[in-house]
């Protein structure tokens, strides 16, 4: 059996339910979780739908430490990508990952064939 690259996703809007919902096209990858402060959010819904981890609180899925290989950003702000980057740093975690929000809009552009990025809620953030 080959190994499965473990997935964490912050952000249940549009980009995210995007990503989730093409990566689990994939059995190479698992989502193990996703994170979204509105319980509403449809990321949350889909996520449920199919047995997935979800939280309103993205430091729940950071604790799950060296059980994610890749931490996907949908959500783009700073203030999010800062602490994230800050929980990271605490646990001394240097497994996991983290793949910021223009990664994650490339992506999402090349998998849906656009032929241009679409901007992100909160514009392109700088790192």
């Amino acid at each position: 059996m080959s190994q499965k690259i473990k997935v964490g996703i912050i952000g249940g809007g549009e980009t995210g339910v995007s990503l989730m919902t093409n990566f689990m096209k994939y059995k190479f990858i698992e989502i193990v979780g996703l994170a979204d402060v509105d319980e509403n959010a449809e990321g949350i819904k889909v996520a449920n739908d199919f047995g997935i981890m979800t939280t309103q609180d993205f430091n729940d899925i950071v604790a799950l430490g060296e059980k994610v290989d890749i931490l996907v950003d949908t959500v783009g702000k700073k203030v999010i990508r800062t602490a994230v980057r800050d929980e990271m740093q605490k646990s001394g975690n240097q497994h996991t990952i983290i793949m910021p929000e223009l990664i994650v809009l490339l992506l999402e552009a090349m998998i849906n064939e656009r032929d241009e990025i679409k901007g992100g809620k909160h514009g392109f953030q700088t790192y």
